[in-house]
């Protein structure tokens, strides 16, 4: 009998303890349920990626042109469809942490990172266009002799930093 009493003694505390976890569980996550996502201890912000700017489709073009060719390789301009791209190009790993997000997990395996930027320019009307360009990143990790490429998202800077350049360019 007194060992079933010990039982139901322990049975009872452990009950407690499962209920002060749970609720202290349930009113920390009730509390963060509206913070911003935090990562590499930096909070982060949407960057643009795109922009209207009041002047001819084909003055935005040859300026996009000029900016993107003053930094990375042309591979494809289109003038008639308002495409251009480059070529993909190397991002030196030591500077890849302010263009991309990193998925912690993975941050140590990481061996090399490239890239490609895409825009387009779109005609709104014969003084108003539109410029949306894009970063597309790969990283390569190796694990256990196994090489793979995998998409890394971009965090907006690259593309942020092309059209504040375009801006700065219109405004003098």
């Amino acid at each position: 009998m007194k060992n079933f009493k010990k039982l139901l003694v322990l049975i009872f505390v452990c009950t407690l303890f499962l209920i002060s976890c749970t609720k202290e569980n349930v009113v920390n996550t009730e509390q963060n349920i509206d913070k911003p996502t935090i990562v590499h201890e930096e909070i982060l912000t949407p960057l643009k990626n795109s922009d209207v700017f009041n002047i001819p489709k084909s003055q935005l073009y040859d300026l996009l042109i000029t900016k993107l060719a003053e930094d990375y390789p042309i591979y494809f301009v289109e003038p008639d469809t308002g495409f251009v791209g480059t070529q993909v190009f190397k991002v030196p790993l030591d500077e890849s942490k302010d263009y991309v997000i990193i998925p912690s997990s993975k941050k140590e395996l990481w061996q090399d990172i490239r890239c490609k930027i895409e825009a387009h320019v779109d005609k709104i009307d014969e003084n108003t266009t539109r410029v949306e360009i894009r970063a597309f990143y790969e990283g390569l990790y190796i694990v256990n002799t196994v090489k793979q490429w995998e998409i890394i998202k971009s965090n907006g800077r690259v593309e942020n930093n092309i059209l504040t350049s375009i801006e700065l360019e219109i405004k003098h």
